[in-house]
């Protein structure tokens, strides 16, 4: 039983003081948790705010028998992966346009040198994997196969298909992070579907 079982029972019933006092226990620790994701304090902020403002939204939902630190950075996470997500596809161009002569000659010289330069990072990032995880990672995110498809194509396991485009997820992320390009635009990348 959670050590805050009255404080939970009394939020259940739209107790807003005790959601204060909620928010006093737990405010900074979920600010720090959301900051190991997002190194912008006012985006960690406003995460933190949001996680609060979804455990108050859905305070009928509490169970006082569980853990609330465990439900509360569950609700956190997800919130933070989220936000990483909406920023990502907001700030960066959609990699699938990289060729698009009608978006080429609307660009400016910047925007043309950012563009190749992601290309080329994702492309070095692709390179770097070993030969049979590049084609299935290739299969996968450029032709857009199934684990299933991949599988069949290639005469093996679709759980050998599973752990290799987890392998190579894994590995492109260190690449990324190695080449110092931030965790929004490394998750955006690992996850595009060119």
């Amino acid at each position: 039983m959670d050590e805050n079982n009255d404080l939970l029972e009394r939020i259940k019933e739209g107790d807003e003081n005790a959601f204060k006092a909620l928010f006093d226990l737990y405010g900074r620790k979920v600010y720090q948790f959301v900051s190991n994701y997002v190194k912008n304090s006012a985006d960690a902020e406003d995460i933190t705010q949001n996680v609060f403002i979804k455990i108050w939204q859905t305070r009928n939902r509490i169970d006082p028998s569980r853990s609330f630190k465990a439900f509360i950075f569950k609700v956190a996470y997800h919130i933070t992966i989220d936000h990483i997500r909406s920023k990502a596809a907001n700030e960066f161009v959609e990699l699938s346009s990289l060729n698009d002569d009608a978006w080429t000659e609307n660009a400016g010289a910047d925007d043309l040198v950012i563009q190749r330069q992601l290309k080329s990072l994702y492309e070095r990032a692709i390179d770097q994997l070993p030969p049979k995880r590049r084609e299935i990672f290739t299969l996968s995110r450029h032709q857009g196969l199934t684990n299933k498809q991949i599988a069949d194509h290639l005469n093996i396991s679709v759980k050998t298909v599973e752990n290799q485009m987890t392998a190579a997820l894994c590995s492109m992320k260190e690449f990324f992070v190695e080449s110092k390009i931030g965790l929004g635009l490394a998750f955006f990348l690992m996850y595009w579907n060119g």
